[in-house]
């Protein structure tokens, strides 16, 4: 039998108080587990990033009332966007800056809102999507577009609903069904099914949509983007391998790539995910 993963003090008082107080104020409860859900840890910049990040021009731009560090480089006409996933930031994904730089690309990324050097304390899709739209209506089209992870989502809901759509695009550990995020994080937090169904509820009525209806591989399909490389790690210990064979289920623009030993985070500087992925945007030419 696997050993028990031992939960952090702070996890066991909020489980602790959710089984107990937090069911005595139900509506309290699920604006205070939005938050947390909503609230991303601050994570040390690694040296690598600090590198990449040092020879970027560095501007702030406000956008839906935040200060947003947007980080670009290359001097091209068409433009590479990065999207960077829950937690990261823009040096995250540095390892694509030099390569596309050199096809002539002008590459540009940001700190999402309540990540990096960019204000707020709370993120989430929308607001994501709605910093991404300001940033692309700012510097210009996307020509192509490498996320990872959240930042997956953040594309494939701005192709749809703000008509960012790249000539093609590169999604790293892609995520499908929104729903199973918030389905581990009430486990977590060791809900039960009525306070479960609760913050759905708190959710659509907060930001009048429902989270269930989240769902990437049916966003991927709407998304007009003809070109799509989907890569993966097929023992990914974050977002499982499925998802990514999920979003590429009936999207004919599809082409996945599982890799192995690259796991969810270090397959952004590992030349089996970047290689291919140059290699990709080398032959739309």
């Amino acid at each position: 039998m696997a050993p028990k993963t031992k939960l952090p003090f702070i996890i066991k008082v909020l489980r602790f108080y959710f089984s107990t107080l937090g069911k005595i104020t139900p509506a309290l409860s699920s604006k205070l587990l939005i938050k947390l859900f909503s609230t991303p840890q601050t994570k040390k910049v690694r040296q690598r990033e600090k590198v990449v990040l040092k020879g970027a021009l560095h501007k702030k731009v406000t956008i839906e009332g935040h200060d947003i560090q947007v980080y670009e480089w290359g001097q091209g006409e068409k433009i590479a966007y990065l999207l960077h996933g829950w937690e990261g930031n823009g040096g995250s994904m540095g390892a694509f800056v030099s390569p596309l730089s050199q096809m002539g690309y002008k590459v540009i990324t940001f700190d999402g809102p309540a990540h990096g050097k960019s204000s707020g304390k709370t993120a989430n899709i929308l607001l994501f999507s709605q910093v991404f739209k300001g940033i692309v209506g700012q510097y210009g089209p996307a020509e192509i577009i490498i996320s990872h992870s959240f930042g997956t989502s953040v594309m494939l809901y701005s192709a749809v609903k703000h008509g960012i759509q790249p000539k093609a695009a590169a999604l790293l550990s892609g995520n499908d069904k929104v729903e199973d995020i918030f389905h581990e994080f009430a486990q977590l937090m060791n809900l039960d099914q009525t306070q479960e169904n609760r913050l759905f509820d708190t959710i659509k009525s907060d930001f009048n949509i429902d989270a269930r209806e989240l769902i990437m591989s049916e966003y991927a399909k709407k998304s007009g983007i003809q070109k799509a490389l989907l890569i993966h790690d097929k023992n990914d210990r974050i977002i499982p391998y499925s998802n990514t064979e999920a979003l590429a289920k009936n999207w004919p623009a599809a082409k996945v790539l599982p890799v192995e030993n690259t796991g969810h985070y270090k397959m952004l500087w590992a030349p089996a995910v970047i290689n291919p992925t140059i290699a990709f945007f080398k032959a739309l030419d």
